[in-house]
C-alpha cells in the first residue's frame, strides 16, 4: 500500500488558494478602474473635476457671542 504525500496534497491546496486571491484581487482592481469616472467628468457633487481634486478643509469652530477678551490679540498696525 502505497503512503500519501502530505507535503504535495498541502502545496497544490496552498497554490489553488494563492490562484483564487490572485483572481479576486484582480476583479476588484477591474471594478475600481470602472467606477472611476474618465477625464472631464463630473463628480457627484456636480461641481466639476476640479472639486474633487480639492482638498476639504474643515471651517472653523465659532462661538457666537465670544467676549473680545477671550478672542486672539490682533497684532498692532505699523506706524509710518
Amino acid at each position: 500500500m502505497t503512503r500519501t504525500n502530505y507535503q504535495f496534497e498541502r502545496r497544490q491546496k496552498e497554490l489553488a488558494k494563492k490562484k483564487k486571491r490572485e483572481e479576486k484581487r484582480k476583479k476588484k482592481l477591474e471594478r475600481k478602474q470602472q467606477s472611476l469616472p474618465t477625464e472631464g467628468a463630473t463628480d457627484t457633487t456636480g461641481k466639476g473635476p476640479e472639486a474633487a481634486d480639492a482638498p476639504i478643509v474643515p471651517k472653523p469652530l465659532e462661538a457666537p457671542g465670544l467676549p473680545e477678551a477671550l478672542e486672539a490679540p490682533k497684532p498692532p498696525e505699523p506706524t509710518p
